[in-house]
């Protein structure tokens, strides 16, 4: 075909994974309007508030921390871009996905702090971060394939100890 610039051989370029955040981002809303919405004990007992208070501190230092870890490599994109270098330090040294843990920890914390029905989208919300963070492993694999496969250092997606 005269002034077309694909080839036969040219594959079409990959999704950056749009679908996977625009899931992320509808279930973290519907875990704070349950959680606004739902029914929930007219008295908070004050260990579960304190529960929902540390954890979504922490949560929120974790997911900041895991930003500057990524520095220019971040991208709400499951598929880095191009130039993007597999982070191995300071956070990501420990856990493959520390910012989807603290998005999932703040998912619990908001639970904690409103409905209980809340823990409904936050589990489909843990669901989604597990399969996007398999879909940037591959991607990642297939940006770097001469480093060490993402499951291989360190061995835990989320939460060390628990692959």
């Amino acid at each position: 075909m005269a002034g077309s610039s694909h080839t036969p051989d040219a594959l079409p370029p990959e999704p950056r994974g749009t679908g996977w955040v625009v899931l992320q981002v509808v279930l973290g809303a519907a875990v704070v309007a349950v959680a606004a919405a739902g029914p929930r004990p007219e008295h908070l007992p004050r260990t579960r508030r304190a529960v929902a208070i540390v954890l979504g501190a922490a949560g929120a230092a974790l997911t900041l921390r895991a930003r500057r870890d990524l520095g220019d490599a971040f991208s709400v994109f499951p598929r880095p871009t191009g130039d993007a270098d597999r982070v191995t330090v300071g956070m990501y040294g420990r856990v493959r996905h520390p910012m989807y843990t603290g998005v999932l920890a703040q998912a619990a914390a908001t639970a904690l702090a409103g409905s209980s029905w809340a823990f409904v989208p936050a589990g489909a919300l843990a669901v989604v971060l597990d399969r996007k963070a398999a879909y940037e492993e591959r991607a990642l694999a297939r940006m770097h394939p001469g480093t060490p496969p993402a499951h291989d250092a360190p061995g835990w997606r989320f939460v060390p100890g628990i692959r």
